[in-house]
């Protein structure tokens, strides 16, 4: 399109008194209604003015000094009437005035960059020069952010801490005048944070280290913590009322470090109202706010020492006061002979309670799981035995071991007539239970006490649940591996077979004319390495069973050949059916106690040395089955004197008066403390001849794998690898290390004696 030379000074003019002059009476005129916008023609008219002059052929082409004139009159404008208005007011007022020349200026930039826009498409990108846009803004920089920026700064700050002093301030204002400093940045952040922000943090600081002692001295922890919570967020709030977002993390870093970080362990230690408090009553809403607060604090990576703070600190305190209150309550059954069951109910609670708070009000954080596992281990494996006086350091006094008691009370559950509770109960339990054997360090020891009580639930048939037997089976074996639950298993298995097999042995029976006057028997065939070891003693057989014994053992040959039957009487039952005078009675007894009492179907009255002569068994055991006989609640027998003590020429001889409403009546054995330390000291020797093998597993395993070792990574290795079991002791590894070089497993270096190498 042809049009007429349009030369720089008329067209400028026509710019400057049409356009530039118009939207500057607009905007002193506060943007009036009606006197807002220019109409779509006066718009063209000068668009059209400026593409003219920027189109024409050199040397009429004048878009660099249009570029530059658009410029100057921006800031022109900017000092002439802003910069002297700002500089005019103070405060909140200077505050409202920059903010609405801050909002003329976008307006005044906008206009002016639709009229010159031409420029912006052509001129500044092939001359690689800013945006219209961006010179605008560096004039507003230049002219106003520098000269006002400090005031400008220092009037916001003063109504952020009127804000924080519980005063009502205008959002709307700040969010302007803080959107100053951004824009000032021309898309970067630097001018935000070195002339606002860094300020704005160092007085937070200041502000909250004031508040931070003011709440010391007048609330205990948990106000503190619920003023920290409040005003956290509303610093939060504030960065979103009229802050820019890249402060929020930052200045909650200020925040936390002021209120929580630097009075960390004075708050935790008030002596009324500290962490041990809300432990002690159980303050969960507390509890949880404090967790919420102190999760902030940047704790993960910290090393453990004396400086720690955040959650490492207060899971610190958190597992003090766990091992703190579990050792009070362990120590209380150190060297006691009954409760047991009590007392590990008491623990299960104590755990309960615990791990309760872990999960609500710690949200179940390793930390504080690790302060729960930690200080349950503490107090799990204090010895409860005690010392005698004058005792040597092996030497432990009366009271069972943890593992014992744990394994008795899971005894107490599965077997029947033990604890009355449904089998859901019963299974929530063992569960229970079986957490606080995880954190036992001596599994093996609870392993060879659940085995034998296991072993008599199984013989005895006093197991309430196959189902729940093989449940806390399976919960062990999820612990500790399937090595570690091998001989529980086969033992539930060799149960299970039992029946098969007494159903094969009645069928034989039918068909083995030898067999058919003999009494019922019924046999339970027990695998060797998986049950315990059980003595045996030397008796005469009297002939009623002789022919019970020789019909099994007909059958067995031809059911298992090559396999040798050992018959263990410690553990057999019999059922005796006796007439006395009042009437027939059923007595369910040992196999011993039934020896004994088949002795008077020969004559009435014996001495306690012709008993024994007979039975041939040993003098102390023979004199416990006619104590059991004679002296408990049923007495088939009267002994010749009163009292539980027995005479060699002691009469006995069989009360065919015997009266009892019962018809079916039981004959327990007594058990003497002596006794129970006897099966105590079995089990540990058990358990020490079993850590002998598994320490030697572990040192030719580990040598034969590493060929070479020293002495010490050896004995570390070794631990290592067992104490999921037990805790090894060094000496004893010493000394299966020593052996095995014996038996040329192993063989010392000829140069260094803390060096070993494998022998293959």
């Amino acid at each position: 399109m042809n049009h007429s030379l349009v030369e720089l000074e008329d067209g400028w003019k026509q710019i400057q008194d049409g356009a530039i002059a118009r939207l500057h009476e607009i905007l002193e005129n506060d943007l009036e209604e009606g006197n807002r916008k220019f109409d779509n023609k006066e718009y063209m008219t000068y668009f059209t003015l400026v593409y003219n002059m920027c189109t024409q052929k050199p040397p009429h082409n004048y878009s660099e000094q249009l570029y530059q004139r658009y410029k100057k009159a921006i800031a022109d404008y900017l000092t002439a009437h802003v910069l002297p208005a700002v500089r005019s007011q103070t405060g909140q007022y200077m505050l409202k005035e920059i903010g609405k020349r801050w909002t003329h200026h976008k307006i005044n930039v906008k206009w002016m960059k639709s009229f010159f826009s031409y420029l912006d498409r052509f001129h500044t990108k092939r001359q690689n020069l800013p945006s219209m846009r961006d010179v605008g803004m560096q004039c507003f920089k230049d002219v106003i952010h520098e000269a006002t920026s400090t005031d400008v700064r220092t009037a916001i700050l003063d109504l952020v801490e009127q804000e924080r002093l519980g005063q009502q301030v205008d959002h709307g204002l700040l969010k302007s005048v803080v959107e100053i400093f951004v824009e000032m940045g021309m898309g970067e952040l630097e001018v935000y944070i070195n002339d606002f922000e860094s300020q704005f943090l160092e007085d937070t600081s200041a502000f909250y280290a004031r508040e931070a002692q003011r709440w010391l001295q007048e609330d205990g922890l948990p106000d503190y913590l619920i003023k920290a919570e409040e005003h956290l967020k509303l610093e939060g709030d504030r960065v979103a009322n009229y802050l820019h977002n890249s402060t929020e993390e930052k200045l909650l870093k200020v925040i936390n470090k002021e209120l929580l970080e630097v009075h960390q362990t004075q708050l935790m230690q008030k002596e009324a109202t500290g962490l041990e408090a809300l432990l002690r009553d159980d303050k969960k809403d507390e509890l949880a706010r404090l967790y919420r607060l102190y999760l902030r604090l940047p704790t993960g990576l910290l090393p453990a020492d004396e400086n720690q703070y955040g959650l490492q600190a207060v899971s610190k305190m958190v597992k003090t006061h766990i091992e703190m209150v579990g050792t009070d309550l362990v120590k209380g059954q150190v060297g006691a002979n009954s409760g047991g069951d009590e007392f590990i109910n008491q623990l299960i609670a104590l755990h309960t309670k615990y791990a309760t708070l872990v999960k609500d009000c710690f949200a179940d954080n390793s930390l504080f799981h690790k302060a729960l596992k930690d200080a349950h281990e503490v107090f799990m494996n204090i010895d409860l035995r005690g010392k005698g006086d004058g005792a040597s350091k092996k030497s432990k006094g009366n009271g069972s071991s943890m593992p014992e008691l744990l394994a008795a009370y899971c005894d107490n559950l599965l077997k029947k007539g033990g604890v009355k509770l449904e089998e859901e109960q019963i299974e929530e339990r063992l569960e229970k239970v079986v957490q606080l054997f995880s954190y036992l360090q001596d599994k093996d020891m609870f392993n060879e006490y659940y085995r034998k009580a296991l072993a008599k639930r199984l013989l005895n048939d006093k197991s309430a649940s196959d189902e729940l037997e093989r449940s806390l089976i399976s919960k062990l074996k999820l612990r500790c591996g399937q090595q570690f639950t091998t001989k529980l298993d086969g033992m539930i298995t060799d149960i299970s077979l039992a029946t098969e097999l007494k159903a094969k042995y009645d069928t034989f029976k039918r068909d083995d004319k030898a067999s058919e006057a003999i009494a019922d028997i019924s046999v339970t065939v027990l695998t060797t390495g998986f049950w315990p070891s059980y003595k045996m003693d030397q008796m005469n057989i009297p002939p009623e069973l002789i022919g019970c014994l020789d019909s099994f053992s007909r059958f067995y040959e031809t059911h298992k050949k090559h396999t040798k039957l050992t018959w263990l009487h410690t553990l057999g039952h019999s059922l005796l059916d006796v007439r006395f005078a009042p009437g027939r009675k059923k007595l369910e007894c040992s196999i011993y106690q039934a020896v004994i009492l088949l002795l008077f179907n020969e004559k009435d009255k014996y001495t306690f040395s012709e008993i024994q002569e007979a039975t041939s068994l040993p003098e102390d055991e023979t004199k416990r089955y006619l104590i059991s006989l004679s002296c408990g609640k049923a007495k088939v027998l009267r002994k010749g004197t009163k009292g539980p003590t027995v005479e060699n020429d002691e009469p006995f001889q069989i009360d065919w008066k015997f009266k009892d409403k019962k018809a079916r009546i039981k004959f327990p054995m007594i058990k003497t403390d002596q006794m129970k330390q006897q099966d105590r000291g079995e089990a540990e020797t058990v358990v020490n001849e079993d850590r002998k093998h598994a320490i030697e597993a572990a040192i030719v395993r580990t040598m034969k794998m590493r060929k070479v070792m020293m002495h010490n990574q050896l004995v570390l290795e070794v631990i290592n690898q067992l104490k999921s079991l037990f805790n090894p002791d060094p000496r004893v590894i010493r000394k299966r290390i020593e052996d095995l070089i014996v038996r040329e497993y192993l063989e010392r270096d000829a140069d260094d004696m803390q060096k070993f190498r494998y022998l293959a």
